[in-house]
């Protein structure tokens, strides 16, 4: 009889115990969740900042065409993941044309214009 108590309250004690370690892996886990929930709404803010100030300084190059100054402007933006190809692209573009226009280089001039026309084929949304 004694035996069977020590028995009985040794399954009750692992039971407990396995209980509280569920909770706390389960209560790690909602932490980890709610983290990566957050992060993925900061990316999120952080893509809607990129294209609204991309927007904003590539404006002057759709209206008059002009560089100057652009390239620092693009190398100063915090760039998602996302869209890291679309900025290298259009930072090379950039000097390609503000260094074709400084040497007289008409071809380096086309390539930069030819690598900014590419992006936005790929990403319309930077021309609007």
């Amino acid at each position: 009889m004694v035996k069977r108590f020590v028995i009985i309250v040794a399954i009750a004690s692992f039971a407990v115990a396995g209980c509280r370690r569920a909770d706390s892996v389960t209560t790690e886990t909602t932490s980890e969740n709610t983290q990566e929930t957050e992060e993925r709404v900061d990316m999120e803010a952080l893509e809607a900042s990129y294209q609204s100030s991309l927007k904003d300084i590539l404006s002057p190059y759709w209206e008059t065409g002009q560089v100057n100054g652009l390239k620092d402007k693009l190398l100063a933006l915090t760039v998602p993941p996302k869209y890291l190809k679309l900025h290298l692209s259009l930072v090379l573009g950039i000097d390609l044309v503000e260094e074709g226009a400084q040497a007289s280089d008409e071809s380096k001039v086309a390539s930069g214009k030819k690598k900014i026309d590419d992006s936005v084929k790929e990403f319309p949304w930077i021309k609007s």
